[in-house]
């Protein structure tokens, strides 16, 4: 009987840790480009604090592109500018490029973790 409580406390304990653990996620607007001789540049993205976290500390703990459209072209994060990021709303820059006749369309994904607030 006491092996069995103690395993339903161990099931019901790793299942907490990793609901509390789960991350949040908020994505910036849509950027595109499409110029005809090819282009780069660089674009200056907002992430927002979700609105979960709006009276916590949170910062951004990683980022990815999530390209929507993409031909013959990248895009690639500043990492100074995630370290950077402490406390949301965060200014992240995006270098970007493409080759004639490319396109890019695409979007960030941001995860944030609760910090100190210290």
């Amino acid at each position: 009987m006491v092996l069995k409580k103690n395993n339903i406390f161990l099931v019901l304990l790793s299942m907490s840790s990793t609901i509390y653990a789960a991350s949040i996620v908020t994505y910036s607007d849509v950027k595109e480009h499409f110029e005809e001789a090819g282009g780069e540049g660089v674009d200056v993205v907002i992430m927002k604090k979700p609105n979960t976290l709006a009276t916590q500390c949170a910062s951004l703990s990683d980022v990815k592109v999530k390209y929507i459209q993409r031909r013959y072209g990248e895009v690639t994060v500043e990492a100074k500018s995630v370290k950077a990021c402490k406390v949301g709303p965060c200014k992240l820059r995006l270098s970007w490029r493409h080759a004639p006749a490319g396109r890019l369309s695409y979007q960030v994904k941001g995860h944030w973790a609760k910090t100190d607030c210290t």
